[in-house]
């Protein structure tokens, strides 16, 4: 798994640095607040969309790969910290990943690619559509 699972590197800019983990994990113990954003099927979860549509199915209508029991640990540990906002980013609709997140409190979710977001310090715990925000222009008259 990884990035060179799917894609094949075939030269890097001459400015590239690897990340010195020592640094960031200095900064990432020492800051205030952090946010950090995991893609569900492919990185938490085996995507079977892949699968299914190999085996000859519409992959829109794959059942999907719910998280793990152990998934789910690390993410509750990860929302102990209250300097910490944990996103789920996923193209799955937001009643699936409600079913599936249910016992995760204070969970930010993604669902239908960022048509639907629900961020419980900022949304009231409250689904909001960013994009019909994003389309809302009365801010500039």
């Amino acid at each position: 798994w990884g990035f060179a699972n799917s894609y094949r590197v075939l030269g890097l800019d001459s400015n590239f640095r690897h990340l010195d983990q020592s640094h960031f994990v200095g900064c990432f113990r020492q800051a205030k607040r952090r946010v950090l954003f995991f893609d569900h099927e492919g990185t938490l979860a085996a995507d079977k969309r892949h699968m299914n549509a190999m085996l000859g199915g519409d992959n829109l209508f794959s059942e999907g790969t719910p998280p793990s029991g152990s998934v789910k640990t690390c993410l509750r540990s990860l929302l102990k910290d209250p300097r910490n906002t944990v996103v789920i980013l996923s193209g799955r609709d937001k009643t699936l990943l409600e079913r599936w997140f249910a016992d995760v409190p204070h969970l930010g979710l993604c669902a239908e690619h960022g048509y639907n977001l629900i961020l419980p310090k900022l949304t009231n715990n409250e689904w909001i559509t960013p994009s019909s925000a994003a389309r809302d222009l009365a801010w500039k008259h």
